[in-house]
């Protein structure tokens, strides 16, 4: 697939396209991490889902029960293969929970090129082109919060350009890449 085909991952991660422009194929996601080095991730085992998502816009397109499944799939599959158990809330050692969102963004690009053969010559020319582009760019967040009083232990997130015209198979996978890719990095070395 190519590239500037966007994140439909928010069309996923729109419905999460997460993400987030989070192309399926193209290692086209920005991926962010950050946690509390104080944290010994060692003992963390089990997890729970945190009760509630909260939602930074009212936007069907990232809140739907559509997207709500993909992710959590997503991400239980990606923490069960890390040798973490989905457990009871009372029993989990961390909570995880995700957020979603889109912003536009405007790309600009110019183009130089040179030419010329003229009547006394050669002779060089530049022209130049400019192309504005204006996208959406969605955004998968995971946060990894202690069970107990629910600070912030880590956090990732992955970010592309969205594709509003994906099926349902390619926002699902796009979700299952973004996914991938933030959790990758958890925990940290």
């Amino acid at each position: 697939m190519d590239c500037t085909r966007g994140f439909s991952g928010v069309s996923i991660l729109v419905t999460c396209g997460l993400l987030l422009g989070l192309a399926v194929g193209c290692s086209s996601f920005r991926v962010t991490t950050d946690f509390d080095p104080q944290t010994n991730f060692q003992q963390l085992q089990g997890y729970a889902w945190l009760a509630t998502v909260r939602k930074p816009s009212d936007d069907p397109r990232l809140h739907n029960s559509l997207v709500d499944g993909r992710v959590r799939a997503a991400v239980d599959s990606e923490l069960a293969s890390k040798g973490y158990s989905k457990t009871s809330a009372s029993s989990a050692t961390f909570l995880v929970t995700y957020y979603l969102s889109l912003q536009n963004k405007i790309d600009v690009q110019t183009i130089y090129s040179s030419y010329g053969y003229g009547h006394r010559g050669w002779s060089q020319s530049v022209a130049t082109d400019t192309y504005v582009t204006e996208y959406e760019e969605g955004t998968l967040l995971l946060d990894i919060l202690d069970s107990k009083g629910g600070d912030l232990l880590w956090r990732g997130s992955a970010s592309a350009r969205v594709r509003e015209s994906s099926s349902p198979e390619e926002r699902e996978a796009r979700i299952r890449d973004a996914v991938a890719a933030i959790l990758e990095k958890f925990p940290p070395q």
